[in-house]
C-alpha cells in the first residue's frame, strides 16, 4: 500500500507538470486552429460585403438596360415600318408611271390616227377635181382682191396672176406666205388633174 502511494506520489509529482504542459500546448495548438479559422471565416464574410457592395448598382443598371431595350424596339419597329411605307409608295409611284406612260402612248397614238384620218380625209378630198376646182377658184378669187388685175390685158389675166403672184406674195410674206403655199400645191395639183379630163356628171 504504501508502495503505490509512493508511485501515485511520483507520478502526480513528476508528472503532473509534463501533462499541464502538454494539455496547456494542446489547448494553444487548438485555440490557435480555431482563432485562425475564425479570422478566415471573418476576412471571407467582409470580402463577400465588399463584393456585394460592388453589385449595389445592379438593380438600378439593369433597369437602365430594360429602359434602353424598350426603345430600341420601338425605334426598330418604327425603322421596319417606315420601310415598309417607302417599299409601298416606291411601288405606287412605279405602277402611276407606268400608267402615265400608258396613257401618253394612248394618246399620242390617238392623235397619230387622227392626224392620219385628217390628212386621208383632205388627199381623197383634194383627189375630187371638183373640189380642187373650187378651192382653186376661190384662192385665185381671194388673191385677185387682194392683189387687183392688170385690166389692160384681161385675156392673160389668170396668167398674170399666177405668174407674179410668188413674186408679189414674197414682197408681202408676213401676210400671205400660207396662200403662197396652199395657191402653188393646188395649181400643181389642178395641172396633174387637168390632164385627166374628168368628167363631170350632166
Amino acid at each position: 500500500m504504501l508502495s503505490l502511494l509512493t508511485v501515485f506520489f511520483a507520478v502526480g509529482k513528476y508528472g503532473g507538470p509534463m501533462y499541464r504542459e502538454w494539455a496547456e500546448a494542446q489547448n494553444n495548438k487548438i485555440k490557435g486552429i480555431l482563432n485562425s479559422a475564425r479570422q478566415e471565416h471573418t476576412q471571407a464574410v467582409q470580402n463577400r460585403i465588399e463584393s456585394v457592395k460592388d453589385l449595389s448598382g445592379v438593380i438600378d443598371t439593369t433597369k437602365a438596360l430594360f429602359e434602353v431595350s424598350k426603345e430600341t424596339a420601338k425605334l426598330e419597329a418604327q425603322a421596319y415600318e417606315l420601310e415598309q411605307k417607302t417599299a409601298l409608295a416606291h411601288e405606287a409611284k412605279t405602277v402611276l408611271d407606268s400608267w402615265v406612260r400608258y396613257e401618253g402612248q394612248v394618246k399620242q397614238r390617238q392623235q397619230k390616227e387622227l392626224a392620219e384620218s385628217i390628212i386621208a380625209k383632205i388627199e381623197k378630198e383634194l383627189e375630187n377635181p371638183k373640189t380642187l376646182k373650187q378651192i382653186l377658184d376661190q384662192s385665185v378669187a381671194d388673191v385677185e382682191s387682194e392683189f387687183p388685175p392688170n385690166e389692160a390685158n384681161p385675156r392673160n389675166r389668170a396668167n398674170d396672176v399666177q405668174g407674179s403672184l410668188p413674186r408679189r406674195l414674197r414682197k408681202r410674206n408676213q401676210h400671205s406666205t400660207g396662200h403662197l403655199t396652199i395657191l402653188r400645191l393646188l395649181h400643181r395639183s389642178s395641172c396633174n388633174t387637168s390632164h385627166r379630163a374628168p368628167r363631170y356628171p350632166s
